[in-house]
């Protein structure tokens, strides 16, 4: 390993002359915390956090990992007590049960019901949105959002990261 200075960087360089690290990459630090516990039950959409810490999306980015400690959810059933990112939606439960319609031009159709765990991070909450979206009906309420079908319980570790300058 070398240390080399020029008039605008320092670099780490290997034995084979790879820079390792270049101070005009743009560095960052740890600039907050934020872990707890939370249930989001099955009469509610979403559940909204404040995370107390300093945000803004030009200056800053966040990583997020949730772990489930209770959920009867068939799409979690093995992330139980496993530390999972949280950067997607999440299927949690799935159902698609057959249904005879009073229509006779529906007869029996099959209908997806998806329970789905999403999250995200303004500048001053933490934001778990939480509900089951219907789909395959062919009625008027095809497209559903309703009230999740199994509650959640779960852990949660926010990490804000802000650029040095």
């Amino acid at each position: 390993m070398s240390l080399r200075v020029t008039s605008n960087n320092i670099l780490i360089e290997n034995a084979a002359g790879t820079t390792k690290f270049d101070s005009g990459d743009r560095l960052v630090v740890r600039s907050g915390v934020k872990t707890g516990s939370t249930t989001i039950g099955t009469s509610s959409l979403s559940k909204v956090l404040n995370h107390g810490l300093t945000y803004d999306d030009d200056d800053y980015f966040y990583t997020l990992f949730i772990k489930i400690t209770a959920c009867a959810g068939n799409g979690v059933e093995d992330l139980i007590n496993v530390r999972i990112p949280a950067n997607n939606q999440l299927l949690v439960h799935f159902d698609a049960p057959l249904h005879t319609y009073a229509f006779q031009a529906y007869g029996t159709q099959a209908i997806a019901y998806s329970t789905m765990l999403s999250t995200a991070v303004s500048s001053t909450q933490l934001i778990f949105t939480y509900g089951t979206h219907q789909n395959g009906a062919a009625y008027p309420n095809d497209g559903d959002y309703r009230n999740p079908q199994v509650s959640i319980s779960f852990n949660y570790e926010l990490y804000v990261y802000r650029y040095l300058v």
